[in-house]
């Protein structure tokens, strides 16, 4: 182990240097001059005290070479066996930890600043480091976690509340005891419910806003001993209705059930059946009656997503197929009703299916478990999925140009509205719809990548697209925020803010009324999620590498205590007062 010796001085090493020899020469030849005894003796302590001055203005550090196998960092929640188990298996691991961690023996204190300039990461105990601290450094390591925390362990809702709609909230919590979960409001209290036993157990709320506006809602955890308060950020609007083209060849109690649905939730609709080769019954709904007979471009033009099943789609004549196609992808939404009828399907809007031996799935909702019939195919090819069930895609999307091809294998969904689960239909519907809307021609679109919960004073990840190419001016509760392009994507610029405050936030694009809000969370809120969350980021990075020793010498730079230099003064001061006494 060799040693280096550093300064770090408060002011310039010369000016410190050439005054200590300036007040040491000065000094000695008073000493000198002086008539008084131990002359070698007040001599040798001047110049102590001296040294003691300069060590406290040069601030002198040792530098260590130390040979390590790498880096274990404790953060909050470490399991100590872990740790000492790591100690005896490997003794040439070095040992830090973070500031919220409890302490260990002989590990040292890093601040995730300092932490940046450690290179051989090799384990990390407890809750884990952030994510924007794993992406900026690019570490890969081993990944012990800590147990799952009790409290809100999940939590989802829809990025905008629709007003006058009824909304969803669903999430689970991890519990060692019951506990009864309130949802209040502007108004009072929303909705509630109680978890009963241990373990993890998922709930779901729904709210209905009644007015446009950004809301703190108030979620309380209660139990029999405490009460635990968490923020909920509620932006409400009121949100245009789709105008959807339903299109059947002959009447189907599906379709018919999921009209009225439409019908019920606001949406705009014109239902064509087909009663025989060229006659046709049409339906309106908040909409002035069209020719539909046909599909053409203008036509198609004026709606936000078709719905049809497959074995009408398969029937199309090809010159309505084909504007049917030219529309989804200049950004028309299509949600096809899956059955065997597919595989027949030729055109670009097909979807590459395989026979599946299972008619039925167990599908989840908040307290309960529904059976429901399922077409017997699976998906063969990339999609983005909405609704799954035990790894199997049932609804989801392919892009298709700007628009989307999306897809429901789910059947005779409506059993559940007759069951009195309307809400859990509406669950495997309205996020379906939802996706599937042609996307509203629109210069810029911001995007946050962090998840739920925002806290201040950490990075907080931008993204825009951008359908022009000069580069859009983001401006951040009105401070101008500089964006770089990607290096692959064009017109996909990224960013970075710092919320200082908590509450809502604001960003918005000069010249353009695209803005978009986020909450921010006091610290000290959600304490289990963000721990899930660092879990999560943990797990997913860590290093499957080998367990081979690699030794590497790094550097640890020491202090010396400036209360040494201060005792040191004292000590030197104290023998030239007491000298001429003697």
């Amino acid at each position: 182990m060799s040693k280096e010796w550093l300064f770090h001085p408060l002011i310039s090493p010369w000016f410190i240097c050439l005054g200590a020899i300036a007040l040491l020469s000065g000094l000695l030849w008073l000493e000198w001059k002086r008539p008084a005894k131990f002359l070698y003796a007040r001599m040798f302590s001047t110049t102590l005290l001296v040294i003691a001055l300069a060590g406290v203005l040069l601030q002198p550090h040792i530098r260590k070479e130390i040979t390590t196998d790498g880096l274990v960092v404790l953060t909050l929640n470490y399991n100590d066996a872990q740790a000492d188990s790591l100690r005896k298996s490997d003794n040439a691991l070095r040992f830090v930890q973070t500031p919220d961690a409890k302490p260990f023996t002989n590990a040292t204190t890093l601040t995730l600043h300092q932490l940046q300039h450690e290179k051989n990461i090799r384990w990390v105990l407890g809750d884990g480091l952030p994510e924007y601290f794993i992406e900026e450094n690019n570490q890969s390591y081993r990944y012990l976690k800590s147990k799952t925390p009790f409290g809100i362990i999940e939590w989802n809702q829809p990025e905008i509340f629709r007003v006058n709609h009824k909304e969803i909230i669903s999430g689970k919590i991890n519990s060692d005891k019951s506990a009864k979960l309130i949802l209040s409001g502007p108004g009072g209290v929303e909705d509630s419910i109680t978890v009963s036993g241990k373990g993890i157990q998922s709930f779901q709320f729904s709210i209905t806003p009644k007015q446009e506006g950004k809301f703190v809602y108030s979620l309380h955890v209660k139990d029999e001993n405490t009460t635990e308060d968490y923020p909920v950020p509620v932006e409400a609007k009121t949100i245009e209705p789709l105008r959807i083209l339903m299109i059947q060849r002959f009447p189907s109690a599906e379709m018919r059930y999921l009209k009225n649905f439409l019908i019920i939730q606001g949406h705009r609709l014109a239902v064509r059946t087909q009663l025989s080769k060229n006659n046709f019954n049409y339906e309106y709904s908040g909409i002035k009656a069209l020719k539909t007979d046909r599909l053409t471009g203008a036509l198609l033009q004026s709606f936000d997503v078709v719905i049809i099943p497959s074995e009408t789609l398969v029937e199309l004549p090809v010159t309505e197929l084909n504007a049917l196609t030219a529309a989804v992808e200049n950004g028309l939404g299509l949600i096809k009703l899956i059955d065997g009828s597919e595989k027949k399907n030729r055109s670009s809007l097909t979807l590459a299916i395989q026979e599946n031996a299972k008619d039925t799935v167990r599908l989840k909702f908040n307290g309960s478990t529904e059976v429901v019939s399922v077409a017997p195919w699976i998906v063969k090819e990339p999609v983005e999925k909405i609704t799954d069930a035990n790894g199997r895609t049932l609804s989801g999307f392919a892009e298709k140009g700007i628009g989307k091809s999306g897809f429901q294998f789910l059947q005779e969904t409506y059993q559940l509205i007759l069951k009195g689960k309307e809400d859990h239909y509406a669950e495997l519907w309205s996020p379906l719809l939802e996706q599937m809307a042609r996307t509203k021609n629109q210069l810029h679109k911001i995007n946050i990548k962090n998840s739920f919960p925002i806290y201040p004073d950490e990075p907080i990840e931008i993204a825009i697209i951008s359908a022009e190419n000069k580069t859009p001016r983001l401006r951040f509760n009105q401070v101008a925020i500089p964006m770089r392009e990607d290096v692959v994507v064009d017109d996909y610029r990224h960013g970075k803010v710092w919320a200082d405050t908590t509450g809502w936030q604001s960003l918005a694009i000069e010249g353009d009324s695209i803005s978009k809000n986020f909450y921010v969370a006091p610290i000290e809120s959600w304490a289990s999620l963000r721990t899930i969350h660092l879990l999560e980021t943990n797990e997913r990075i860590s290093s499957n590498s080998s367990t081979s020793t690699t030794y590497n010498t790094t550097s640890e730079e020491q202090q010396i205590p400036p209360l040494f230099f201060f005792l040191l003064f004292l000590g030197a001061a104290g023998f030239l007062w007491l000298a001429p006494k003697l």
